[in-house]
């Protein structure tokens, strides 16, 4: 597509062609960028982790030994109900060869400070 500009002639250093590369980042856009991206990771942790625990409960049978009774038992009652990141991670715990709870508890933190609050502290 042709350059709509006068300063793009076929002698133009492609440095210098401001039809060939998007505008320069400003800082504010980096931050932003980055922000959602971190956001977007948050999401998907908790989409796994909801995904992992839907497994553990359907194929219980097939993998027997990793889950325990009392896993089963509390991930059956609430497998309709609409689960948080804490109560996944909750369920998650009770399974200690699948999981550390203190990399859990550290991430569930993190991740907290970061979604819920990260806006009011610095904006």
């Amino acid at each position: 597509m042709p350059c709509r500009t006068q300063s793009c002639g076929p002698l133009a250093a492609i440095n210098d062609d401001p039809c060939m590369f998007p505008p320069i980042m400003t800082k504010h856009d980096f931050v932003y960028s980055r922000i959602g991206m971190a956001l977007i990771s948050a999401q998907r942790v908790e989409f796994l982790t909801s995904r992992l625990l839907n497994l553990l409960t359907e194929f219980d049978k097939d993998v027997y030994g990793i889950t325990t009774s009392e896993f089963l038992e509390k991930s059956s009652k609430s497998s309709k109900a609409y689960k948080t990141l804490g109560t996944i991670f909750n369920l998650l715990k009770l399974n200690p060869k699948l999981v550390i709870e203190d990399e859990l508890n550290d991430y569930l933190k993190k991740r907290n400070l970061f979604v819920h609050n990260f806006f009011g502290r610095h904006f």
